[in-house]
């Protein structure tokens, strides 16, 4: 039988590991929202004959902008919630608070 305190290491190292996939994920949202940003945009004065493909695609950069800012705050908000649900796991084996309860 597994050792419970093995299975809470376990959970702590997994809550770690999905931490650093969420950041890394904002992360990239994050550089795509820069390339967005500076790379993406074309400006009417360059478009002479492709005005009519100008006028359908000018919003085009701002709603992927969007979108990426509001998949940041999603992984950034996913990432905190498993730093909070560690925090708790660490702080409950430190003070024995499932040892005690007799929860695992």
């Amino acid at each position: 039988m597994t050792d419970k305190h093995d299975r809470v290491e376990v959970v702590l190292g997994d809550l770690g590991i999905a931490r650093n996939h969420w950041t890394q994920a904002s992360t990239r949202l994050f550089n795509a929202r820069l390339i967005a940003q500076n790379d993406v945009s074309l400006q009417e004065s360059e478009m002479g004959l492709f005005m009519d493909f100008y006028n359908h695609y000018k919003d085009v950069p701002q709603y992927a902008i969007d979108r990426l800012s509001e998949g940041i705050v999603a992984c950034d908000t996913i990432d905190a919630i498993l730093k909070a649900g560690k925090n708790v796991y660490e702080q409950e084996e430190q003070d024995n608070v499932h040892a005690f309860k007799n929860l695992y």
